[in-house]
């Protein structure tokens, strides 16, 4: 009977943490010894060369890694938008 009632509270936490950690960069660039195990956004460092920056690769690789984030709101948008109003509906 509870979770039923906090599904779209638990869904809205779920998309905020995993939003929150998907791009983060300064933990993995601390903790992973071997490059082939970087994140994406630690891996977007490696687009710097000795003579410049590749920019169009760089913004190729910007584009995708936005991507999961966009997918995982549009498949979960409704569940978010219902658990910011339950948070803020007073009463």
């Amino acid at each position: 009977m509870i979770l039923p009632l906090s599904r779209p509270g638990l869904v809205t936490l779920a998309i905020f943490t995993f939003m929150g950690n998907f791009q983060s960069f300064f933990w993995p660039l601390v903790m992973m010894k071997s490059v082939d195990k970087f994140p994406l956004p630690v891996g977007l460092l490696f687009f710097d060369f000795e003579h410049g920056q590749a920019t169009h690769l760089l913004m190729a690789a910007v584009t995708m890694s936005v991507l999961p984030l966009i997918i995982v709101f549009a498949v979960l948008q409704k569940q978010l938008i219902r658990g910011i109003q339950l948070g803020s509906v007073k009463g």
